[in-house]
């Protein structure tokens, strides 16, 4: 390939390459936790969340009483139960309203879960009504604050409220402290409620795990019904690959024999090619036949290697090295890309994707090399795609312009956004080349309701350049015989 620019730049980019790549990777937001009111500083004023809320108003439906002062807000934890929920319905109403708290209200609501006891924490959750989309974040911030005092007693509680999220997050709490015992008390839950629970656990996107891989591995196969529930396979992966991670970077060969063996249990359990190989329980479905079925084991050490490379970025690409075929998910070559240039520079990041045996897994690689290289140089990124000869190199390329645009505007799958990037492209023949790759995957839901001909009428390419993207993309005929 021809020469290029040697920029690095740190990025992981896993979470929405599994998607691009049809792997069926989920979008779910991380819970906003008190993690975020931790980091704030200390002197930060309440006031701040009180003029939002003034601002906010009431909606019809609310109390017409005023809504709190900062004075109460500061107090929260002092107010009788009653004047808490009123607190909390108006909050919750100005949120209707403006659709969506603001972050000073988030901050707020951190800080307030953060004073309660165990027991105004069990309180508020018992009072306060279930099944509401715009009271979910303050419920589930009041939920952890619960678990991580008192874990079986959030457990207990959710389990009499019939409320998942709140059993997920004593199931994130116990894992903290031991996984293995976080994997016990799930095995406990009711089945039919399990998968629930699994889903909003892996809502809890900044969970950590305590305890060793193999204790971890031997509840599972104490408990082999755990290890038949695909729709937890995320969380569960996650779970087990925080755990792997101290193993792997003490021991790798040990670490990836340990993984093996579970992953045999699981593949004999619940084989990854029963239709719910993705992420989130689905089958990915890409331009060129779908991408390979991704298994638990793949997922686990997937969550392995963001861990190391968190820490030690060098035996995280040996680690990935040692890795079998059917080990590797589609988008771990990506990450592992974007690793090799910020440590070794483009080239080796190119020289990795080019070594790659299927297409799939080129374009993944390529996909992450100019991820990197557009944050740091973008002109330089797009002069670059004209160099690129035809193949799945640049086919990867192609797709990473689309999901740059998504990840720069923050609206994923959006045919405008979309659009747009491909306007800013350097030559004509990139443009239609980049369009063609648009059209021809309409997997990400862009365009929904739209013909393909209506959104090629839509470009912004002149009427003889869509005449020729209407025959590129037009189905092939076969010849009538005589």
């Amino acid at each position: 390939m021809s020469p290029h620019p040697r920029p690095a730049l740190t990025l992981g980019a896993s979470f929405v390459i599994g998607a691009v790549l049809g792997a069926g990777a989920s979008f779910l937001p991380a819970r906003q936790s008190d993690t975020a009111a931790t980091a704030a500083p200390a002197q930060a004023p309440v006031r701040s969340a009180a003029v939002d809320l003034q601002s906010a108003g009431a909606s019809a439906d609310a109390p017409q009483a005023a809504l709190p002062n900062a004075s109460e807000l500061s107090g929260f934890d002092k107010l009788p139960l009653e004047k808490q929920i009123e607190a909390l319905k108006r909050i919750a109403a100005g949120r209707v309203k403006n659709e969506g708290y603001s972050p000073g209200i988030e901050l707020w609501i951190a800080r307030m879960a953060r004073e309660l006891s165990a027991n105004q924490a069990a309180a508020l959750l018992e009072a306060w009504p279930l099944g509401k989309e715009d009271d979910e974040f303050m419920r589930a911030t009041v939920a952890a604050r619960l678990a991580a005092q008192d874990p079986m007693r959030a457990l207990e509680l959710g389990k009499k409220l019939d409320d998942q999220r709140t059993m997920a997050c004593a199931i994130a709490a116990l894992a903290h402290t031991n996984g293995a015992d976080a994997l016990r008390v799930m095995a406990e839950i009711e089945e039919s409620k399990r998968g629930k629970v699994w889903e909003n656990l892996a809502r809890e996107g900044d969970f950590k795990t305590g305890g060793s891989f193999q204790e971890m591995a031997a509840v599972l196969k104490e408990k082999p019904a755990l290890l038949k529930e695909m729709r937890g396979g995320w969380a569960m992966s996650r779970i087990l690959g925080m755990a792997l991670t101290q193993s792997a970077l003490n021991d790798p060969a040990a670490a990836l024999a340990s993984a093996r063996e579970l992953g045999a249990e699981i593949e004999r359990l619940a084989p990854a090619d029963n239709g719910e190989g993705g992420r989130d329980g689905r089958r990915g479905s890409g331009n060129r036949g779908g991408p390979r079925p991704v298994s638990m084991l793949s997922q686990m050490i997937q969550s392995t290697l963001s861990e190391m490379r968190a820490t030690d970025p060098d035996a995280a690409s040996r680690f990935f090295d040692a890795l079998g075929e059917k080990e590797i998910s589609p988008w771990m070559h990506s990450d592992e890309a974007i690793t090799r240039f910020q440590r070794q520079g483009i080239d080796a990041a190119v020289s990795f994707a080019e070594k790659q045996n299927d297409e799939e897994s080129m374009r993944s690689a390529a996909l992450g090399t100019w991820w990197v290289l557009a944050q740091r140089d973008r002109s330089a990124a797009v002069g670059w795609i004209d160099s690129l000869p035809e193949g799945a190199f640049r086919q990867g390329v192609l797709t990473a312009v689309m999901i740059d645009a998504w990840n720069q505007s923050r609206t994923w799958g959006s045919t405008q956004a979309a659009v747009e990037a491909g306007a800013t492209l350097g030559s004509e023949t990139t443009k239609m080349d980049y369009f063609a790759s648009l059209l021809s995957d309409r997997a990400f839901g862009m365009g929904r309701g739209s013909s393909r001909a209506e959104l090629i009428q839509s470009l912004p390419i002149n009427d003889t350049q869509k005449t020729i993207l209407q025959q590129r993309l037009a189905p092939i005929k076969a010849k009538e015989t005589p």
